[in-house]
């Protein structure tokens, strides 16, 4: 997603307020524990964006369900600021089901926006924290959820950002596709024996 294509999103989402008929991700407080997680849920569509507020202290967390082979990414840009990209300055994880830490990103998106994808390799529910420099920005992977320094909280960061989700399902070769390739490579076979 380009630069102006997110800053259009996001441009729109502010202007016409991001409400429930306007964004699929909406977040609702506290949702700022596991067990507290706003549900992303895709129903079939494969990305989703929401326009979200980080206050000091605030974590948010989202939970997703993913199958062996999907392929998840997820991308914060902050919008409080301008020129956009700047506030708030955001860290995001991403944790499994038993709330340990399997990867961190800060500042790998567009200015100090987060971006971060993701590989499945099992069918389980996962758990986006969303939070503000510099809580989580050192923390180690397999670290707990909610210990010192681990999405915690500990931060001033504050402003709302465009949060996406997507997520692209493990592509399974249809039928009618394998037998046109196995064709295709017993014509070959047949041409190359001329």
């Amino acid at each position: 997603m380009t630069r102006t294509t997110i800053l259009s999103l996001a441009s729109m989402l502010l202007v016409f307020g991001a409400t429930a008929a306007q964004a699929a991700i909406i977040e609702t407080e506290s949702n700022n524990t596991l067990a507290t997680a706003d549900v992303i849920d895709l129903a079939g569509a494969t990305a989703d964006a929401g326009v979200v507020n980080l206050t000091a202290g605030d974590v948010d967390v989202f939970s997703i369900d993913l199958e062996v082979g999907d392929f998840l990414g997820v991308n914060t840009y902050g919008v409080g600021s301008v020129p956009p990209g700047d506030s708030p300055n955001t860290v995001v994880g991403l944790f499994d089901s038993a709330g340990e830490l399997l990867l961190l990103d800060d500042d790998g998106g567009q200015a100090l926006g987060s971006n971060f994808t993701y590989l499945s390799s099992t069918a389980d529910s996962f758990y986006i924290a969303v939070t503000g420099y510099p809580d989580g920005q050192a923390a180690p992977l397999g670290s707990t959820f909610g210990a010192a320094g681990v999405f915690d909280g500990s931060h001033t960061a504050a402003g709302p950002y465009l949060f996406t989700v997507s997520v692209l399902p493990q592509q399974v070769p249809e039928p009618a596709s394998c037998l046109l390739v196995a064709g295709g490579l017993l014509a070959l076979l047949a041409y190359r024996k001329r």
